[in-house]
């Protein structure tokens, strides 16, 4: 630095001082000079009491996802400094460590580079669900089922009726009613919903296993029997004939002993 440019600015600084009804500034420019010198001595100084490090990180393919760079605080010139991970310096936001990342030493006004092996983060499975009850027009609840999905996406997951849930076993949805079947959920988020049925005429009563003589739902003129006599009537027609045939036997016995005691 020369002495002309830091004369110079004491001259600015003495001339201000006077302007603003200050007392002129004494200093002299070879102090000034050498204060100067001494903030540049300073600044190198530092320099050289530092440890650095410079990280990369890094895929398993070798492509290059972040960098860093990273300094100790000041360091007598014969100590070192480790710098670790955590620590010193973090990984880049979405990347996880793959393994284990070694804490690195370097010396003091030396400057090392290390490379940081890393993996895309997973991504959260996320769930959209929907909660269906169902009741009748009276507001009695007869039935509830979720319907829930991890599809991922922009916008509305559709749940729909027949597909991803399905009715309450006999029953139906209401007439007369105007009521939405495809339910529509934003993506990741929870939903409840309610569709009013009533009872499906059509569907006959099971019967009742405690109750044989209850009408079969297939043959309602019938009741209801064990399925060891349900044989369409096939062993009661064979032992009929066994008995038919039993009896013409016994007749012709008799009539053998009639003949014979006659005779």
């Amino acid at each position: 630095m020369k002495k002309r440019f830091v004369a110079k600015q004491v001259g600015v600084l003495s001339l201000t001082a006077v302007l603003a009804g200050m007392p002129a500034v004494n200093v002299l420019a070879e102090d000034v000079y050498q204060e100067k010198v001494g903030e540049v001595q300073t600044e190198a100084e530092k320099a050289l009491l530092r440890a650095a490090l410079n990280v990369s990180f890094v895929t398993e393919y070798g492509e290059n996802v972040g960098n860093t760079y990273v300094e100790s605080d000041l360091l007598w010139p014969w100590d070192s400094y480790t710098f670790k991970l955590g620590t010193d310096y973090n990984l880049p936001e979405g990347w996880e460590l793959v393994g284990t990342a070694e804490d690195k030493t370097v010396k003091c006004g030396e400057t090392a580079s290390v490379e940081i092996l890393v993996k895309p983060v997973a991504a959260e499975t996320v769930t959209t669900r929907a909660t269906i009850n169902f009741k009748t027009i009276y507001g009695e609840e007869v039935g509830k089922t979720v319907a829930e999905t991890t599809a991922t996406g922009e916008g509305d997951w559709t749940f729909m009726l027949g597909t991803d849930y399905q009715l309450p076993e006999g029953w139906q949805l209401a007439a007369g009613v105007d009521q939405v079947t495809n339910i529509q959920v934003p993506f990741g988020a929870t939903a409840g919903h309610t569709m009013i049925v009533e009872k499906n005429t059509e569907t006959p009563d099971k019967p009742d296993p405690e109750n044989p003589e209850k009408p079969n739902p297939e043959n309602p003129e019938k009741p209801n029997q064990d399925n060891t006599n349900n044989d369409d009537g096939k062993t009661q027609d064979k032992d009929k004939r066994q008995r038919i045939k039993l009896k013409h036997q016994k007749q012709v016995m008799i009539f053998k002993r009639q003949v014979h005691f006659q005779s």
